[in-house]
């Protein structure tokens, strides 16, 4: 583990590391459909578990498998208050053997984990059945805030004397 003396220039190096990545993380997770990987193949696995997945909020998940990509796809469908829904989910009136196209991008989690959960679109037809919702633009743009307020409070602290530059 790391371990980090507590001083203004390391709560500024922090704030900036993570701000860096949040707003990788929002430019990930908001670029047009056309601008994503995409794979059109059969459906050959939909259903709400795929093996111990998922490990909690049953019934919230469908796991896609489509011909011509190695991993399937985790897809959040909860539409429950609370939730951070999809923008547009039709998920349940696909059946194995329709052809779809998935728009997503992968990272070296996928390859790590088995499992791809970051699709952003999915088409059969050029008809929508699954549009990704914002929440993960909200949790970047919390996540920035954050670092923002620890940066006012690192700099109190500083003017205070209560830490060292």
């Amino acid at each position: 583990m790391i371990s980090l003396p507590i001083n203004l220039r390391v709560i500024i190096a922090v704030s900036i590391a993570v701000t860096i990545m949040m707003i990788f993380y929002i430019q990930m997770n908001s670029k047009e459909k056309s601008e994503y990987k995409k794979n059109t193949g059969q459906i050959i696995y939909l259903d709400k578990q795929l093996g111990n997945l998922p490990v909690r909020n049953m019934g919230k998940y469908r796991y896609l498998k489509i011909n011509g990509y190695e991993y399937p796809f985790e897809i959040f469908v909860g539409n429950e208050p609370g939730d951070f829904k999809p923008r547009f989910e039709q998920i349940d009136k696909l059946i194995l053997g329709d052809t779809v196209t998935v728009y997503f991008y992968q990272t070296n989690d996928v390859i790590k984990d088995g499992i791809n959960r970051f699709v952003q679109f999915i088409d059969k037809n050029n008809i929508s059945y699954f549009e990704r919702g914002n929440s993960k633009n909200a949790f970047g743009f919390v996540v920035i805030l954050m670092c923002v307020l620890l940066l006012i409070g690192g700099i109190i602290l500083w003017k205070m004397k209560k830490i060292e530059f």
